[in-house]
C-alpha cells in the first residue's frame, strides 16, 4: 500500500537532514586535531586486542563473561611483576651478604654478616638516585607547581574535561571522597603522628642547628617538624597527580582518546603512541601501580595488626593469644617446626646471636620458642588481613565505581573527619587551632626556601659535622618525591576516570586546594596532639623504660586558672603520657587515641575500621586502574579482568610477607625492597611528567585553534625504531 505523499516528503526531508548532519560531522571530524586517533579507537586499531565473549553492552553477561585486553601490555606487566617478586623470594637472606664495621682495640674490623641482599641493593639504587638527582626532583617539582599555577589562572582554566554540555558524573562530595581516598588516605594514618615525631627527635635539617653550644629550643624544633611534614604533604606532593589527571581527563573525555599513559603523549608525537613504546610505557605503568599498591597493602597490615593487638590486649589474636611456659602444653606440638624456623635464620643474625634454642644440656629454651611462635602467628595474621582486604576490594571493584568505590570512599572520609573532630574537641582545642594558624604562616613564609632546598652541603664530603645528616634528604624528601611520582600513573588515571564534566579549574581545586587543606588540618590535629604528648613526656620524665611500655599516667597542673567562681584554684589534668619516639611507627596513632580515657578504645575501633576501609579503597582503585590500562584504556573493563588484577596485588604482597617469616630481624625486608624499586621507577617518570606538561599546554592550544595540528609536533624521535612493528 502506498504511503501518503506528505509522509514521503517528510521522510525524504528527514533523510536529507540526517545526511547533511553526518556530512557536517565528518567534516568536523576531518578538521579536528584528534581525528586520526579517534578513528583508530572507533575501528579498534588503537592497540593489540584479545576479545572474546558477549559483545560490549550494559548487560550482566557482557560485564561478567567478556574479556577485552591488550596481551602485550598485560603479559609484559605480569611477567615483569611476578618475575621481580620471584627474584626477591629466591635470593632470600644471604648469610654473608654484607660487611659490618666494628672497632676493637682502636682498629676498624670488617666482618661478613647476614642481610637481605635485595633490600640492600635497591636501597643503594634509591640512595644513588637521591645523590645524583636531588636537583632534578627538587627542580622539577617546583616547575610543575608553577606550571599548574599558571594553568589555573590561564585562559584555558574554564575549558571542560569533556564535551561542553557534559555534566559531572559524581557529586562534589563523592568526587572529593574518591580523590582523597585514592590520593593519600592511608598515608595520613601511617604518618599523621609518626612523621612530626621523627622530625622532632631526629637529625633533621633544622633540629641540629646550633645556637652557641645548645640545640634549638624544643618549641622551635617542634615547629620545624610540623613545617617539614606540611611540605611533604602539600603542593609538591599532589602536583604530579594533578598533571597526569587533568591531561588524561581532557584527552579522553573531550577528544575520545584511550585512558592510558601513552595517550598523554599524543599531542607531541601523534599516532606513534600506538606501537611498541606506547605499550612499553603502559606496561611499566601497570607494574609501578601494582608494586606501589601491594607495597602499601603489605606494609599497611603491620599497622592494622598493631591496632588489633592494641584492642585485644594480647600479642596475637589467632591460635593462642600468647606463648609462655604456663601454656606450653597447648603448643608443645609445634616445637619441631619452630626449631626448623630457628635453623633457617642465619647464624650471625641478631636473633640467633641473642637467643639459643636449647641450653647446654640440650633442653628447649621456652622463651626462644615462644618468640618464634608468636612471630610466625603474627605473620599468619598479616596474611589473613591481606586476603580479607583483597576479597572485599575485589567485590568493591567488581561492583563498579558508582556502587563499591564511591560508597566506601564516602564512608572513609566521614570516619576520618569524625576522628579528627573528636581529637580537636577532646584535646587542647585552642592549642591545635593556634598550631594550624601558626604552621600555615610558617609554610607560606618558608615556601620558596624549603621548596628549593637540596641539601648540597649536607650531602657533600665536606659537610659540616654539626649539621644535617647526609642521609636525611634521601630518607625523607627524595623518598617522598619518588614515592609520589611512582604513584602518579595510578592516581592520575583514577583522577581522570572520575572527573568527567568538570572544568580544569574545578579539577585543580579538587585535586590540589581542598586535599592539601584537609592534609594540613589532619597533620595539625594528629601531629600536634602527638608532639604535645612527646614534649609532655620529656617534661615529666617519661622514658623508653618507664613501666616497660614508655608510658605513665601523669597528673599535672595546667598553666591556666579556673574561673573566679572556683576560687582561682589551679586546674589539674591527668592522662596517660607515652614517649612516642620510643614506640613503633604503627603504634603511635593508637597511643595518641588511647590517652582519651574511656573514649580511647572506641576511637581505636573507629581508627581501625577507617584504616581497613582506606586500604580496601586503595586496592580496588588500583585494580581498576590496572584493568583500564591493560584493556587499552576503556572506561568500564570487564569484571573478570578486575578480579585478576585485585588478586595479583594480594598474591604479590602475600608472597613477600610470607618470605618475611624467614627473616626475624626484618620481616618487611621484601616489601621494603619492592618499595625501593618502585621509587626508583620515579626517576624516568620525572622526565615523562615534564613532557606531559608540554603536551597538556599543546593540547589546549590545539583545542582553541591557537596552533595548527602537525606544526608543533616532534618530527623525529630516537624511539621510532620498532614503533610500527605491530598495531
Amino acid at each position: 500500500r502506498a504511503a501518503p505523499v506528505h509522509l514521503v516528503q517528510a521522510q525524504v526531508t528527514l533523510l536529507c537532514l540526517r545526511t547533511a548532519e553526518c556530512c557536517f560531522r565528518s567534516a568536523v571530524m576531518a578538521e579536528d586535531w584528534c581525528a586520526a586517533a579517534t578513528r583508530r579507537v572507533e575501528k579498534g586499531s588503537d592497540g593489540v586486542w584479545i576479545r572474546f565473549g558477549p559483545p560490549v553492552d550494559d548487560s550482566l553477561m557482557s560485564r561478567f563473561f567478556s574479556v577485552r585486553f591488550n596481551p602485550i601490555t598485560s603479559g609484559a606487566a605480569t611477567v615483569m611483576l611476578f618475575g621481580f617478586v620471584i627474584v626477591l623470594l629466591a635470593i632470600g637472606v644471604d648469610r654473608e651478604g654484607c660487611l659490618t664495621e666494628s672497632s676493637e682495640d682502636g682498629a676498624e674490623i670488617f666482618r661478613h654478616s647476614a642481610c637481605y641482599t635485595p633490600q640492600i641493593e635497591f636501597s643503594f639504587w634509591m640512595k644513588w638516585v637521591a645523590d645524583c638527582f636531588t636537583w632534578l626532583y627538587i627542580g622539577s617539582q617546583d616547575c610543575w607547581v608553577v606550571f599548574l599555577a599558571v594553568l589555573y589562572f590561564s585562559r584555558f582554566a574554564d575549558m571542560k574535561l569533556g564535551k561542553d554540555d557534559d555534566e559531572p558524573e559524581f557529586s562534589d562530595f563523592a568526587w572529593f571522597s574518591m580523590v582523597f581516598s585514592c590520593g593519600v588516605g592511608v598515608g595520613l594514618f601511617f604518618y599523621g603522628v609518626a612523621e612530626p615525631i621523627w622530625h622532632y627527635v631526629d637529625v633533621n635539617r633544622y633540629g641540629h642547628q646550633w645556637n652557641g653550644t645548645e640545640r634549638l629550643p624544643d618549641n622551635e624544633r617542634a615547629q620545624a617538624a610540623m613545617n617539614l611534614t606540611w611540605f611533604h604533604w602539600g603542593l609538591h606532593g599532589w602536583v604530579v597527580y594533578a598533571v597526569v589527571g587533568v591531561l588524561l581527563a581532557f584527552l579522553h573525555f573531550r577528544k575520545g582518546l584511550p585512558m592510558t599513559i601513552k595517550t598523554c603523549f599524543y599531542p607531541l608525537i601523534g599516532e606513534r603512541i600506538y606501537g611498541f613504546w606506547g605499550d612499553f610505557v603502559d606496561s611499566i605503568s601497570i607494574v609501578a601501580t601494582t608494586m606501589g599498591v601491594c607495597t602499601s597493602l603489605g606494609l599497611g597490615v603491620f599497622q592494622i595488626n598493631a591496632g588489633i593487638r592494641k584492642l585485644t590486649g594480647y600479642p596475637n589474636w589467632i591460635k593462642l593469644s600468647y606463648y609462655n611456659a604456663e601454656n606450653f602444653g597447648e603448643w608443645s606440638d609445634r616445637v619441631d617446626s619452630l626449631r626448623d624456623y630457628y635453623l633457617d635464620y642465619p647464624v650471625d643474625s641478631a636473633f640467633r646471636k641473642a637467643h639459643n634454642f636449647t641450653d647446654e644440656n640440650g633442653d628447649l629454651i621456652i622463651g626462644t620458642a615462644s618468640k618464634i611462635a608468636s612471630f610466625v602467628d603474627t605473620n599468619d595474621e598479616q596474611i589473613l588481613i591481606i586476603w580479607l582486604i583483597t576479597l572485599v576490594a575485589t567485590f568493591s571493584v567488581a561492583s563498579g565505581l558508582q556502587v563499591g568505590i564511591q560508597s566506601l570512599s564516602m564512608i572513609c572520609l566521614y570516619l576520618g573527619m569524625f576522628l579528627m573532630m573528636v581529637i580537636l574537641l577532646m584535646d587542647d582545642t585552642w592549642y591545635i587551632m593556634n598550631l594550624y594558624t601558626q604552621s600555615l604562616g610558617y609554610y607560606l613564609w618558608d615556601f620558596l626556601r624549603i621548596s628549593f632546598y637540596s641539601a648540597a652541603f649536607a650531602q657533600s664530603d665536606h659537610g659540616a659535622r654539626e649539621g644535617e645528616a647526609s642521609w636525611y634528604m634521601s630518607g625523607w624528601t627524595i623518598f617522598y618525591w619518588g614515592w609520589w611520582i611512582a604513584f602518579a600513573p595510578f592516581v592520575g588515571i583514577f583522577f581522570a576516570r572520575i572527573s568527567k564534566g568538570r572544568t580544569i579549574r574545578q579539577f585543580l581545586n579538587g585535586t590540589m586546594t581542598l586535599p592539601i587543606a584537609y592534609n594540613f588540618a589532619w597533620m595539625a590535629t594528629f601531629g600536634g596532639a602527638g608532639l604535645k604528648m612527646e614534649m609532655a613526656a620529656d617534661k615529666f620524665g617519661v622514658t623508653c623504660d618507664t613501666n616497660g611500655f614508655a608510658r605513665a599516667n601523669v597528673c599535672r597542673v595546667v598553666e591556666r586558672m579556673r574561673p573566679s567562681g572556683y576560687g582561682g584554684n589551679p586546674e589539674v589534668f591527668c592522662s596517660t603520657l607515652t614517649k612516642l619516639s620510643c614506640r613503633g611507627t604503627t603504634d603511635m596513632i593508637f597511643d595518641v587515641l588511647y590517652q582519651y580515657a574511656d573514649l580511647g578504645p572506641f576511637m581505636g575501633v573507629i581508627c581501625l575500621i577507617s584504616l581497613i576501609l582506606y586500604f580496601i579503597t586503595s586496592s580496588d582503585s588500583g585494580s581498576l586502574v590496572d584493568d583500564i590500562v591493560s584493556a587499552n584504556g576503556i572506561e568500564e573493563p570487564p569484571v573478570v579482568q578486575r578480579v585478576y588484577w585485585a588478586f595479583t596485588e594480594g598474591a604479590a604482597a602475600t608472597a613477600l610477607l610470607y618470605q618475611g617469616r624467614l627473616n626475624y630481624d626484618a620481616p618487611d625486608a621484601g616489601l621494603r625492597a619492592l618499595q625501593s624499586a618502585s621509587i626508583c621507577v620515579g626517576l624516568p617518570y620525572t622526565f615523562l611528567i615534564c613532557f606531559m606538561c608540554v603536551s597538556l599546554w599543546r593540547a589546549l592550544q590545539y583545542e582553541r585553534g591557537e596552533l595548527k595540528w602537525g606544526e608543533s609536533q616532534f618530527k623525529h624521535s630516537i624511539l621510532d625504531v620498532g614503533v610500527t612493528a605491530y598495531g
